[in-house]
């Protein structure tokens, strides 16, 4: 076997092939595409795109092309940049669980998803479907498809929060703990709060510099609120997560 160059290839299709997977970096887009730097790649459930340099690439602003939408996969390295037409454009292709594009998982990518179930901005309170991003005027850049379902439930969420508890047990991901947004953020009993929560995890809790304070969710009336919006839209056969979360966002006594 030999190795396959190409130049001036615009667009790869990966649909109607299996579950299929993509892989590439920046170098490669540019050396693709040298007039403009820009691939595009056409997806369905299950198919993938991988990135060799991923810590370099964000989601950009979408756009549409002759009526379709279509994603943007930005280099921030080079001009590089991947269009991706695809059956789940409210997932992130880079990392379903980062939902606000940050380029990490943390507590706030849950609360993103937790917020929509209070609002239903982009999403239908009935059916949960996410709205046609063909119609949405402002694009939020928020990507609520955790699970590639064309929706927003509590799973969305509670899949995230497993990402973030398997993260800490690895010693690399933040806890999820909610203060009131005038508490004193040093008062003493802060690491007891954390261990409280990681026992509830049963795992062994991070440092206290691994922390991470969140506010109160805008958009819903109460924290308390937004932990039964989980609870009662859970779609999961085991209540088990379900109860977890009750439990950690239950923790501080103002609820």
């Amino acid at each position: 076997g030999g190795n396959l160059a190409g130049v001036n290839l615009h667009e790869f299709d990966l649909t109607s092939a299996g579950e299929t997977r993509i892989t590439m970096d920046a170098a490669g887009v540019v050396a693709l595409s040298p007039d403009n730097s820009t691939v595009t790649v056409r997806l369905e459930a299950n198919d993938s795109i991988r990135f060799t340099d991923n810590p370099d690439w964000r989601m950009g602003a979408p756009r549409v092309t002759d009526g379709e939408f279509l994603l943007v996969i930005e280099s921030q390295t080079s001009a590089a940049q991947v269009e991706v037409a695809t059956t789940q454009p409210w997932q992130n292709p880079l990392d379903p669980s980062d939902i606000d594009n940050g380029g990490s998982v943390t507590a706030g990518d849950a609360l993103l998803i937790i917020n929509e179930l209070g609002r239903r901005a982009f999403s239908d309170r009935v059916t949960q479907e996410l709205v046609n991003p063909l119609d949405v005027v402002s694009w939020p850049g928020s990507y609520y498809d955790q699970n590639g379902s064309n929706s927003v439930t509590s799973l969305d969420a509670l899949r995230v929060i497993n990402r973030l508890a398997r993260d800490v047990a690895e010693g690399e991901g933040e806890a999820i703990v909610f203060v009131d947004r005038n508490e004193d953020l040093s008062r003493t009993d802060s690491t007891r709060r954390l261990e409280d929560q990681q026992e509830l995890l049963g795992l062994t809790a991070p440092k206290p510099s691994k922390l991470q304070f969140v506010s109160e969710p805008t958009g819903v009336a109460s924290k308390a609120e937004a932990t039964q919006i989980l609870i009662t839209e859970s779609t999961e056969t085991d209540d088990s997560w379900a109860d977890q979360v009750d439990d950690l966002f239950s923790q501080d006594a103002s609820l």
